[in-house]
């Protein structure tokens, strides 16, 4: 448990779902509550950074992409993105990094046109310091 700090600094190696992220060193800033953004039905591209609320939670009406810019240098960062298809079902999401190239995926990507209206999909976005972005399915 962290109590007022400015920042942690963590190395190692993470376990995804069965895949290793070995991270060298990141630096954390901001440790604290976390962050909540309720964003609606969604139906246009949307594009999120660092200082973007941590959990995000969506309707997904449309397929869309969800851009995550670029942390500075040595940098990282993360968001929760709770995603609930409309009635109709089905919407694509594209998860992609400030240069527009896909998430590198953990594990299996969702098979989003299988979804069902109102299905939840929980994804866990880590924009890591070597400046990849990986996506993982977080099951239920």
């Amino acid at each position: 448990t962290l109590s007022d700090a400015d920042a942690l600094t963590a190395g190692g190696a993470f376990d995804m779902n069965g895949n290793t992220l070995t991270v060298d060193t990141a630096t954390f800033n901001e440790v604290g509550e976390a962050k909540y953004l309720s964003a609606g039905s969604i139906t246009t591209d949307r594009s999120y950074d660092e200082t973007t609320e941590r959990d995000i939670s969506m309707t997904v009406g449309a397929d869309i992409n969800i851009d995550f810019e670029s942390p500075n240098s040595g940098m990282t960062y993360s968001h929760v993105l709770w995603l609930t298809q409309d009635g109709t079902g089905g919407r694509t999401v594209t998860i992609r990094d400030g240069s527009d190239a896909e998430a590198t995926w953990l594990g299996t990507e969702p098979d989003w046109a299988s979804l069902s209206p109102s299905d939840l999909t929980i994804v866990s976005v880590l924009y890591a310091p070597s400046g990849t972005l990986y996506a993982a399915e977080v099951t239920q």
